[in-house]
């Protein structure tokens, strides 16, 4: 596997912990500033693939995830990368349906739908302005794999 590759399956898992995160902090109906929407990227989120023995089990856990991601608002700033993220949870959600409810869970099979959330999740990253996308790194809630987040100069 290239390491572009392997980096790209990381920001996959990375993201998805993220939106676990934001998910299961933030129910509410109202818009949340960037402040909070960043702070939540500061939770740690634990998930252990092990527990998931077929694919039904691990599409109701992303579902759950998706439908609680769906309902935050977002502020403006991070809005189009959060769209971008329901979106690339909705297609891992219908790729685990598609397997089978009781299909053993396979965590190498979700490599190319991960790979192709993780691509459209970046891209959206690629909007942000430079100041919030900063606040994202800073807090975990994307990675700086292509260098474009401050340098530290000391």
């Amino acid at each position: 596997m290239t390491q572009k590759r392997k980096w790209i399956a990381g920001a996959a898992m990375t993201a998805l912990a993220t939106l676990l995160a934001i998910a299961t902090a933030s129910c509410s109906d109202d818009t949340l500033s960037l402040a909070e929407y960043v702070a939540l990227c500061d939770r740690e989120v634990e998930s252990d693939d092990e527990t998931w023995v077929t694919f039904g089990e691990y599409a109701n856990y992303i579902e759950e995830v998706y439908d609680e991601y769906r309902q935050i608002e977002p502020p403006a700033e991070v809005r189009q990368f959060h769209r971008a993220s329901v979106i690339a949870i909705g297609e891992l959600l219908s790729f685990a349906r598609s397997q089978g409810e009781d299909e053993p869970y396979n965590a190498w099979a979700l490599f190319a739908p991960a790979m192709a959330a993780a691509a459209q999740i970046e891209a959206a990253q690629d909007g942000l302005n430079p100041e919030t996308r900063q606040l994202l790194i800073d807090s975990g809630c994307i990675d700086d794999e292509d260098g474009q987040g401050e340098q530290d100069e000391s």
